[in-house]
């Protein structure tokens, strides 16, 4: 399923769950016990210039580093709350790993 950005932003219970298959740069790996957290981009620019950040949350090392392109399948899952440069929050969707699809 398709579900824009800013949509995802908005945390909507009518979403949560939602399948939907991702692709995009990986730009953070961490992991806390045994989940590992994906922070990669979702959106493509006309320019070649990905942006807006997700993160995808598993229980498993998704075999991924930092630099790799990832195609996975997710569920939208809860959003997390960051703050931008300024100190001001910023929404950043989050999805729950179904499967990693391929790592370039």
């Amino acid at each position: 399923e398709k579900i824009a950005y800013k949509t995802l932003q908005r945390d909507l219970d009518e979403n949560r769950g939602k399948v939907m298959s991702i692709y995009g740069p990986v730009t953070q790996v961490s992991d806390a016990g045994s989940v590992q957290y994906i922070r990669m981009q979702f959106n493509k620019g006309a320019d070649g210039t990905w942006y807006n950040p997700v993160i995808v949350v598993a229980n498993e090392d998704m075999g991924a580093k930092e630099g790799d392109m990832i195609s996975a399948v997710v569920k939208v899952g809860d959003v997390f709350e960051e703050q931008d440069v300024n100190g001001d929050p910023v929404m950043v969707p989050g999805f729950e790993l179904v499967f990693v699809d391929k790592v370039e």
